[in-house]
């Protein structure tokens, strides 16, 4: 065995959960964190019923969480989860690059607030962040806010 595959075995993995109503988006997520041996895609979800109806018993590290997905928008949605699982970091993310969509995400108890517009690296940042206990806002918010 290298010290490469020593090193790898040696990272933590951590778990995510992904609940989007677009299929496609939530998959491609799926397939580009699954490119990462730190990360593990324990399932994927198209409504927030049957996400927030497993959670306790998948206990993620990460939820990435679409905005406007159903029956639960994804406000709502991170409110419940920091209540059952106060561990688990959401990542809020959405087509809307508006600033106030962000903040309500960071003000219900997101870690992260990503654009279906950022670039791959900030989702890897975002959950990084997260994980830290730090929030993270994508570039494209930023932008905005300056």
């Amino acid at each position: 065995m290298s010290t490469q595959d020593t090193l790898q075995d040696s990272i933590k993995t951590t778990t995510i959960v992904i609940a989007d109503d677009h299929v496609l988006i939530a998959e491609a997520w799926s397939f580009l964190l699954s490119q990462f041996k730190e990360f593990k895609v324990l399932k994927l979800y198209d409504n927030t019923q049957t996400l927030l109806d497993e959670l306790k018993e998948l206990k993620p590290d990460i939820v990435i969480l679409d905005v406007n997905i159903l029956p639960f928008s994804g406000l709502e949605t991170t409110l419940l989860i920091r209540e059952i699982l106060p561990d688990t970091k959401v990542i809020g993310i959405s087509m809307h690059n508006e600033i106030g969509f962000a903040n309500r995400m960071l003000e219900n108890g997101a870690y992260a607030y990503i654009t279906k517009n950022s670039h791959q690296d900030e989702m890897f940042h975002a959950i990084r962040e997260a994980l830290e206990g730090r929030t993270y806002i994508c570039k494209e918010i930023q932008d905005k806010m300056k």
